[in-house]
């Protein structure tokens, strides 16, 4: 069981994450999931942890992300977007965010090979999703995520990578 520590924030605050969104964003899950991207931008940023933390964070990638994802220059073609091994996919939803990664040239959401498709709609309950809409992209290159739909229309706009072998199709 993962333990909880209260937090103290405005009533001001609070009332404005229910009033914007009309009590559909849980304040308890949006400030969680706040946190967790901030986690996960800053990690091994030497800047903000420190160089001991950036170190081990290296050492842990080089050695681990082979084994766990496969080589960085294959991954999963999704259309005409290009998603190495490695790359992590979220759609928040109801609050919370869902992360789904390209491991070994195969997209995994809850430890099952999937689609982007299936992903947007088994967070959503089996509803009818646009993926390209839903879901956001962190690269293992990337340091912010990026809407999907903004890969696609620039993936459009310049010629396929001839370095990048992809292996699988969507």
């Amino acid at each position: 069981m993962q333990s909880k520590l209260g937090v103290f924030i405005p009533g001001d605050i609070v009332g404005e994450i229910f009033l914007r969104s009309q009590g559909r964003i849980d304040p308890v899950g949006l400030i969680e999931s706040a946190i967790t991207d901030f986690l996960e931008r800053t990690r091994g940023d030497a800047l903000i942890w420190g160089q001991e933390h950036a170190d081990a964070v290296s050492a842990e990638q080089a050695d681990g992300g082979l084994q766990k994802y496969g080589p960085a220059t294959r991954g999963y073609q999704w259309q005409n977007v290009f998603l190495p091994n490695g790359t992590q996919l979220k759609i928040p939803y109801k609050g919370r965010d869902h992360l789904a990664e390209i491991r070994h040239q195969q997209l995994y959401y809850e430890d099952t090979p999937t689609s982007p498709s299936q992903f947007a709609s088994r967070v959503a309950r089996y509803t009818s999703r646009n993926a390209w809409r839903d879901i956001w992209v962190k690269r293992p290159d990337d340091k912010d995520w990026l809407p999907a739909n903004r890969l696609r229309r620039e993936s459009r706009a310049r010629p396929a990578d001839s370095n990048v072998v992809p292996i699988s199709s969507a």
